[in-house]
């Protein structure tokens, strides 16, 4: 599918992600299970994962882990 053809939860995503997300060609072709790195963060965070055609955070990125 293409990029252009999906959408963001923006909800629980930081707000460089979805910079991210709409810095991003619509023309690129991306797939559900794909992970995309933040590009503000360091390199292979993979903070982001495309599920059932909906960017979403990824939880089981090792990048960011929320205590409480």
């Amino acid at each position: 599918m293409k990029h252009g053809n999906t959408r963001i939860n923006i909800g629980g995503m930081l707000r460089c992600c979805v910079a991210t997300l709409n810095e991003m060609d619509l023309d690129t072709e991306v797939e559900n299970g794909q992970t995309l790195d933040c590009k503000y963060e360091k390199e292979n965070n993979q903070s982001m994962i495309l599920e059932d055609g909906i960017w979403k955070w990824n939880e089981s990125s090792s990048e960011f882990r929320f205590t409480q």
